[in-house]
Parts: structure tokens; sequence; C-alpha cells
């Protein structure tokens, strides 16, 4: 099943129309992964330079980042120490990161009410740094590295982490105070000690049985997810518990109404494409400047189950927008082959030119009809000139364009050139041939249809552009 995909591109393009189409947004949840902690300098796992490409030493012991995180390590007191020692380098990385945008956004609705929930499989803490505020809100899936436990006794430490950095750092081992009071209590009465565990990062380890049953959890995932967008953000969704969890997450929000949104620079799998609706192919940091910082919740309503549907439609029309080729005309209808291999100068009754521009060009679109206009007048043509503003998808004007001969005419804001057309200039192209298409539909019964691009205004008089206009009417 294809779904909508933005680009880069096409969503700095569009940021406005994404921003309007979003604004009734008044409640989120989110379920993210590594990918929205990368710009932070946190490494991901399984992409190149991630954590599981890497291999680790220490005192001749080498594993392999896969390793490294087994449940086996805890089994070895060589391979323990190793694991501290990354792990609290890691630590040390992610409290002296800058916050992603991201997961700064993230607090930032929280704190204007629209957050509902965040599940994340990050166990790097950089989200509770955000605010303290987040603890009710945020689920670890994953565990944290920013909490130490014991191996054992499984007893979570109670010091603050910061006092163990620097032994961790360097000997990997520090022993569970809870496991030597124990020991301590038990040769008080001449009774055998148990052996005193280590404390590791309060993780989950591969292999490890990892229960996220929503019910064992106490989590409410029908409250969680009746939202009005649910957003997977920075993950692939790899694991199966993983997976079925946001399966039925995301299933729970499309009933309620709401949208569910993959951001993510991938491309998503079928598995992950059969859950979502739209596809933001961009970094995390990006997506919250669609937002509004200052709304505040109590001005908007429920979001309306209609609304789905008009965030559908606005996502399926912008993505349909292609690349327009500046060299090559649009031609349609049975008779424009013809029209084109034996071109007549007159009559021109049968003739309408479409000029699409910009708000940023009005003055010379205006300079530029009027030189058009003395000169087809000059020369007795009679043509149609139909100015239409590149604007809204709702405003999209209807009109007469049967039995004519077409010419559009396309005034971008920027210099064209050839075989190196700036990424603006060709959306804003192909969003006027996207405004064409709509106006004359693939298979009307115009005569011809053509279209020619202009720009450079400085470089050539508008009257020259109109001769040249004229020109291309001949053809």
């Amino acid at each position: 099943m294809s779904i909508p995909t933005i680009s880069k591109d096409m969503f700095l393009r569009y940021h406005n129309e994404i921003s309007k189409a979003l604004e009734p947004v008044c409640s989120i949840s989110i379920f993210c992964g590594a990918g929205v902690s990368t710009s932070a300098g946190i490494p991901d796992f399984r992409s190149p330079g991630g954590l599981y490409s890497n291999v680790y030493s220490y005192n001749g012991i080498k594993l392999q980042g896969n390793e490294l995180f087994d449940i086996t390590t805890l089994q070895d007191s060589g391979r323990l120490a190793l694991l501290n020692q990354e792990m609290t380098k890691l630590r040390l990385k992610s409290r002296e990161a800058i916050i992603p945008k991201f997961q700064e956004w993230v607090a930032s609705i929280n704190r204007q009410g629209f957050l509902r929930r965040c599940y994340t499989q990050n166990f790097d803490g950089i989200q509770l740094q955000t605010d303290g505020a987040l603890s009710g809100k945020v689920y670890e899936l994953h565990g944290s590295n920013q909490r130490l436990r014991c191996h054992t006794c499984s007893q979570i430490s109670l010091r603050p982490i910061e006092d163990f950095d620097h032994m961790l750092g360097e000997l990997g081992l520090v022993q569970c105070d809870h496991c030597k009071e124990i020991a301590k209590a038990a040769l008080a009465l001449n009774k055998r000690a148990r052996p005193i565990g280590y404390l590791v990062p309060d993780i989950i380890f591969n292999q490890q049985v990892q229960d996220i049953s929503w019910e064992n959890k106490g989590w409410d995932l029908k409250f969680d997810t009746e939202v009005d967008l649910f957003i997977i953000a920075g993950t692939t969704l790899k694991t199966d518990g993983t997976y079925k969890l946001v399966k039925k997450m995301a299933q729970n929000t499309q009933r309620y109404g709401g949208i569910v949104v993959y951001l993510d620079q991938g491309i998503p799998c079928k598995k992950i494409s059969s859950l979502i609706d739209v596809h933001f192919c961009l970094e995390a940091d990006l997506f919250p400047c669609c937002f509004n910082e200052n709304k505040t919740k109590d001005l908007f309503l429920k979001i309306s189950p209609s609304l789905r549907t008009t965030f559908m439609r606005f996502f399926d029309t912008i993505t349909t927008i292609t690349p327009f080729d500046h060299n090559r005309h649009l031609s349609t209808g049975s008779s424009s082959k013809n029209h084109l291999a034996k071109p007549t100068l007159k009559p021109y009754n049968n003739h309408k030119i479409l000029i699409f521009h910009t708000p940023q060009n009005v003055k010379v679109l205006n300079e530029y009809r009027q030189a058009l206009v003395e000169i087809l007048n000059r020369r007795g043509h009679r043509v149609e000139l139909i100015s239409i503003l590149i604007g809204s998808f709702d405003n999209i004007p209807c009109m007469d364009t049967g039995g004519f001969h077409i010419l559009c005419v396309l005034l971008t804001s920027s210099v064209v050139i050839t075989n190196a057309v700036p990424a603006g200039q060709d959306m804003e192209v192909a969003e006027m041939i996207h405004f064409m298409r709509r106006i004359i539909p693939a298979g009307s019964d115009v005569l011809s249809l053509e279209a020619v691009v202009f720009g450079c205004y400085d470089a050539f008089s508008h009257l020259a552009l109109a001769q040249r206009l004229e020109m291309e009417l001949q053809r």
C-alpha cells in the first residue's frame, strides 16, 4: 500500500500549509527510538557507526557491540567491567549533550497540555533531562542508563549515580551496597553470606525476557492512544514486542479518528507502512517547527472524525506534486501533435494564456501582462490572458478550457538555470504544474497544452519576454 511521503524539500516548501493542517491537533502521543537522539551525538544501535557496529576491548577482552549487550555479559566480571566502562562514557556524553530539538519539543507540548504519553526505546535518559515534569509521562521501555541496579539482587541503587561515575569509568566494577549490608548481617548471625553483586545499568539486555504487556505494566493504552496525532519517530521497530505494541497503538489512534505519522529519514518497511498514514522523510528535529509554540489547549475543541479525512486529503494532494522538466513541453488531446507539427499563426481566437505566479512576483506579473497585451493587440491577436495566483489547494479556480489551445506561462521568483535548478525553485515550478494539472486534467478536450518557464527577470526586458512568449504561440 502506497502512503504519502513528505520529503525534506517538500516539508520546507509547504511548511506553512502543513502547520495549518496540523493546527487543530490538541492531543499527541509519541513512540520514539534512538533516531531522535543521534543529533545530540548519541549513537543508535544498528546503523553504520552505531553501538552494534563497534568493537570494544578491555584487559584483553574484545566484544562486538551485540555481544556487549548480551545477557551473558552479566555472568563474567571482565565483560561486565567492559560494559560498565562503555556505558559510563555514554552516560557522561548524554549528560553533557545539547538536548535535541525534538526532545525539547516533547517537553514543550507537555507544558502546553498536549502530550498524552511518550513511549521511548532509548535508555540514554535525555528525554527526562529536558523537564522533571515528564517523569509521569515518559515510559522508558528499555530501562535507563541513568540508573544502576545490582546484577544479583536487582535492587536499584539509591545513591546519586554521579558517585559511581569515576570508579565505573576507571575499573568498571562497583559492589552493591544492598548486597554488602545483607552479607554483613548474615555474618553477624554466623550464616553463610550470598555472593555480593555488582552495579550495572538498569537496562534491558539482549535475550532478557522483556514484559511489555500494557496490562501488566499498568498502562492505559486506550487512553494513551485516543489522540489526534500519534508519532512514531526514529525507530525501525525491529523487535516483535515493540512492533506489536506500536501496531496496537496505531490501530487505536486510527479508530479514534487521529492520524499516525512516521518520522524517520529511512524508508519504512512493509510492516511499518501498514500501520501509518503519512511518512515524513526528514530529521526528527525539523518536525517541531510545524507547531505553534504559543497556542494553548483551551483554544481548541476535540478533533472531529472528519479531520482525519481532511489530513489525508491534504497530504495526498501535496505528495502528488512531481519535479518538472523545464525543457519538456506538456501536450494532451488528440489534435495536439498535428497542431505542433503544422503551426498556424492565425486565427488566435481559440487561444488562452494562463499565467501562473506567486505572491512574490505580483509586480513583475503586472508589467509582464502590460507588455504582452500591447504586443498582441498591436499585431491583431485576440488571446485571453488569465492570471492565476499560486496559493491554497482549496482555492484552485475552475475555468473552461475545452476547445482551446492553452499556453501555460510559469513565472518563477528566481532564475531558471538549465540542468542546475535550485531545489526551492524546482518545488515552486512543481507546485505551478500541479495547479495546471488540476485546472486542465489529463484527457480533457483541449486542442493543445504547452508550458513554458520564465525567470531571470533582470536579464531580459519584459517586452523581450513578451516577444519570446509570442514565438511560443507560433510553434
